[in-house]
């Protein structure tokens, strides 16, 4: 048999895409997650199942002729999640894209249609159903198997016989008696599939069963089935495919046309999906861009005619390569540079390699390029232009005039995308696939750029620079329509050079002390380890999950909160709920030796080699295209997570230190994101309590527990704190109480009142939420968009993390932008007023600064009045300050 067929349930594959694959979306923030599912499980097929027939089959509209035989069949399930609803019309056009046949037969259901191509076509085919869908196992037979992708699982006679307990042909017997949740089919009550499985075995048929009824074991199940039995054998109906379906379609329409010889069809989809990645995959040739105008410039004419042009262009994109990712590490070994659409240039270097041609020395083509790329008039553009401003200005320029930087304009455009890289720019929006880096250096632990032939190192690297400048070109537009320019130009990019010199300047830490810590931390944690192993009875291996949960749950009897698939959880929220329900310390020693592990490791074993060789300092990178809300993180380090509120994080942090004659300036945001929700609710007794300068936690202890302010005792203000934070991030009665270890009939009561007493902040989460319904996004104070999908999710815990995600952006997101406007403002005036002081961190709502001693107090009463009126609130903005020699004493 020569022929492949494979039927795919289209319906259950697209359901399945569509909660396996969270959160995608296209360049217009349309979710595109179930078809991305689809089509890339269909080419996975196609790849790997290799069929010469296909053809996928969709559930029609309207439902089908069992909803007049059971009016509630399938009554039960959810309406469909909007967010599937506004992909499901693109389904029929992408397939038959794809070269694949699309069926849909009215008033039948998918898996009647698959059972009628199965059985017509079985023998002159080898049939696979594609489904993860029971029921359709009613069909396997020798010839016709079912393949379910998502368990990779293929199902034979065998496998139905071991899950049913009898033939296929005899499933929808097994199935009218218990019944099928999934599709509201009612069963016989108190039959499940264990009991029903030994009566088909035993009787063969429904009817066999009731033939024999006073046979079967025990009266309430023989009442049972005596009283249902029109149930029982309307249930089997239900259960049954339909193999006579009318529809014409024979098998050589269903022949795999792919790729599809007409792809224009399939190009525009992808397009439209942001699927360019796939292209290759369908045999589709990428639109792509022409490298014909790429040109190497080896001489003085040529750099001299280059530079002119720069200096008159529009704009002018440009790229540096380098021999480390690390700014602060790498030398530059070419400039590349472009200033209209059909060419770009590639100014080669510190190229060294066996045979290289002259290139032009480094100090006299450095010295050309310096004029323009400084000038502030010149507009620039660049992707990931950070990197390639510190790059410059250690080779002596200090770029101006940039105007716009490709990846965060994309992220900006499209936050919920996990990278913004270059290449993946391209392919998305230019249908153009670049030279990946491996190409040009295929060892990259043994070469560097340094080592390419300056051919290929011209197109990579003029590429680099064409690209985005192409880029630019289209997205730049799309920020208008968006409402995005003013954020991106007035916030964002100015930004750049802000992170820049903070990364430049990096932060001075004692590795002296650094060392010293890590050898008392270890002795703390071999310490905490023997109290461990003495508290257990035994040794064993502290850091394996597997083996705590024995020594826990089997050994010593604990109670088992949380179960994964692997078993037993021994997470932190198991440990603290044991630490709190059981008398034994180990689950404490457990937290405490977990902490200070990770401290060590993370922090005190690796800070002392990233301090730079050259400057003696720390340079942390700070990543401005990475959280969804707008807010900064950092890496190498990751400054946000050096904990604040234990002894040994606050040791950590008084190894980053001033030099000698100055000092570290904390200024602070307080309560930064509740003064933000108390402006955007608008008025009530949450923003009066910021206006009359409260205590907004003691305030809100005396409204939730019915007391006098001043008479508010330290636990109550700990529960309202936590209530007031946990409100932005939409916490639910079960997880303050959890948060709290209090019991949770407690915290509904508490939430309840805080409500009554703040209706304001109930009816903001709301409206919030409404704008995430309707428009599929939520912004913050500045504009900044976020797409919020999901909120019609059937699955509870993706829907309430969609709406988790709704409530806290606008508010977490408008204090990113706020912190943002004032670094932006104070970094003008330190570089105008200030130019030998620094910041040199940012972390949360924190600002760090390295002053002078005798101007610290004049540098103060500017950063404090700059982040106190970055944006105009209807509550006023408040800033804490610390001033000291090291990082913890100031904070």
């Amino acid at each position: 048999m020569t022929h492949r067929l494979m039927l795919v349930d289209g319906s259950n594959m697209a359901f399945r895409a569509f909660f396996a694959i969270p959160g995608l979306t296209n360049t217009r923030g349309e979710p595109t997650n179930a078809l991305y599912g689809y089509v890339t499980t269909l080419l996975k097929l196609i790849r790997e199942r290799e069929p010469t027939h296909l053809a996928v089959v969709f559930d029609p509209k309207g439902g089908s002729f069992r909803n007049r035989l059971f009016p509630d069949y399938k009554g039960h399930r959810p309406d469909m999640p909007q967010d599937l609803r506004s992909q499901w019309p693109t389904f029929a056009p992408l397939t038959r894209a794809l070269g694949v046949t699309h069926v849909v037969v009215d008033d039948y259901e998918a898996d009647d249609v698959i059972g009628t191509l199965a059985k017509r076509h079985g023998g002159e085919a080898e049939v696979w159903i594609v489904t993860g869908d029971k029921d359709l196992q009613q069909l396997v037979e020798p010839g016709i198997r079912i393949f379910d992708p998502r368990k990779d699982e293929e199902i034979g006679p065998d496998q139905v016989r071991e899950r049913f307990g009898c033939d296929p042909e005899r499933v929808p017997e097994v199935l009218g008696l218990m019944g099928d949740s999934s599709d509201n089919i009612p069963g016989v009550p108190g039959v499940g599939q264990k009991k029903a499985r030994g009566l088909i075995e035993q009787y063969g048929t429904i009817e066999g069963v009731y033939e024999n009824l006073d046979e079967v074991r025990g009266p309430k199940m023989r009442q049972n089935l005596a009283e249902n039995r029109e149930q029982a054998e309307l249930s089997r109906t239900l259960a049954t495919i339909e193999l006579e379906v009318p529809l014409e379609v024979d098998l050589a329409e269903m022949a795999l046309r792919f790729p599809p010889e007409d792809k224009e069809d399939l190009e525009q989809i992808f397009d439209e999906l942001s699927f360019q990645k796939l292209l290759p995959q369908v045999g589709a040739q990428l639109e792509g861009v022409s490298r014909e105008g790429y040109q190497l410039i080896t001489d003085r004419k040529q750099l001299a005619a280059v530079v002119a042009d720069l200096a008159d262009a529009e704009v002018v994109a440009f790229d540096t390569e380098t021999t480390s990712l690390a700014p602060m590490e790498a030398d530059l070994v070419g400039i590349s540079v472009a200033a209209d659409g059909d060419s770009a240039f590639y100014l080669p270097l510190g190229h060294d390699y066996d045979g290289c041609p002259p290139q032009l020395s480094r100090e006299e083509a450095l010295a050309a390029l310096k004029p323009v790329l400084e000038d502030p008039r010149v507009p620039k553009v660049a992707q990931n232009a950070k990197y390639d401003l510190l790059v410059l200005r250690r080779a002596g320029i200090w770029v101006e005039g940039l105007v716009s930087d490709t990846m965060v304009a994309d992220y900006l455009l499209r936050p919920n995308q996990r990278t913004h890289k270059l290449d993946d720019l391209a392919l998305v929006h230019l249908n153009h696939r670049m030279i990946p880096f491996k190409e040009v250096v295929p060892d990259p632990k043994n070469q560097t750029f340094a080592d390419v032939p300056l051919e290929e190192a011209r197109d990579y690297a003029a590429e680099d620079a064409h690209i985005t400048l192409l880029l630019h070109r289209k997205l730049d537009p799309w920020l208008v329509e968006a409402g995005l320019d003013q954020l991106h130009r007035d916030v964002e990019v100015p930004l750049v050079r802000v992170l820049a010199d903070m990364e430049a300047w990096g932060v001075g830490v004692d590795p002296e002390r650094l060392q010293a810590m890590a050898a008392q931390l270890g002795e703390a944690i071999d310490a905490t380890r023997g109290r461990i192993h003495a508290l257990a009875g035994r040794e064993f291996n502290v850091n394996s999950p597997k083996q705590l949960a024995q020594i826990l749950f089997e050994e010593m009897g604990m109670p088992v909160i949380h179960k994964t698939k692997s078993g037993p959880s021994t997470d932190a929220r198991v440990l603290n709920a044991l630490a709190a329900r059981t008398d034994s310390p180990l689950p404490g020693e457990i937290l405490d030796y977990r902490e200070r592990t990770k401290l060590k490791s993370t922090y005190l074993d690796v800070l002392p080699g990233l301090v730079n060789p050259h400057t003696g300092r720390i340079h942390s990178s700070y990543n401005q295209t990475v959280a969804a809300t707008g807010r900064l993180s950092s890496s190498d380090p990751n400054l946000q997570n050096i904990p604040v509120r234990t002894q040994e994080g606050r040791r950590i942090r008084t190894a980053f230190v001033a030099p000698p004659g100055r000092v570290l300036l904390s200024v602070d945001y307080s309560q930064i994101e509740l003064r933000v929700l108390a402006h955007l609710a608008g008025p009530g007794g949450f923003r009066r309590a910021f206006e009359e300068g409260a205590d907004v936690h003691r305030r809100t202890a005396a409204e939730v527990f019915d007391m006098m302010e001043p008479l508010v005792p330290p636990e109550q203000r700990r529960i309202a704190k936590a209530v007031n934070f946990g409100i932005i991030y939409g916490q639910t009665a079960w997880g303050l109480a959890e948060s709290l270890g209090i019991p949770r009939g407690e915290a509904t009561r508490i939430i309840q009142r805080y409500n009554e007493r703040y209706p304001e902040l109930a009816a903001f989460r709301e409206n919030v939420l409404e704008q995430a319904r309707t428009e599929g996004r939520v912004t913050t104070m500045l504009g900044r968009h976020r797409p919020i999908t999901d909120m019609q999710a059937s699955n509870r815990n993706v829907r309430m993390a969609a709406e988790r995600a709704a409530i806290n952006t606008p508010v977490q997101g408008s204090a990113a932008d706020i912190i943002k406007v004032a670094m932006i403002r104070i970094h003008r005036r330190l570089l105008d007023e200030y130019p030998d002081d620094r910041m040199i961190m940012q972390v949360h709502d924190e600002l760090v600064f390295e002053v002078g001693e005798e101007r610290q107090q004049e540098l103060q009463s500017m950063v404090v009045q700059e982040m106190e009126s970055a944006v105009s609130l209807d509550v006023p903005l408040k800033v804490d300050v610390g001033v000291a020699r090291n990082w913890a004493d100031a904070h």
